[in-house]
């Protein structure tokens, strides 16, 4: 599902959650990630009502 961002949010210098109208998250940017993350597997578990992963 794709759900559009209605608000954008800084929680840290280069770090922006995106949230829907009704503050759930439904994406988070990282500037320049691949400095600070291996992004060749990258997973996340726990979050309300997703699973996701990525891989490069």
């Amino acid at each position: 599902m794709d759900t559009p961002s209605a608000d954008t949010r800084e929680v840290v210098p280069g770090v922006l959650m995106d949230l829907d109208s009704k503050g759930k998250l439904v994406g988070i940017d990282i500037d320049h990630a691949s400095n600070f993350v291996n992004l060749t597997k990258l997973e996340a578990q726990g979050l309300p009502n997703a699973r996701f992963s990525v891989h490069a």
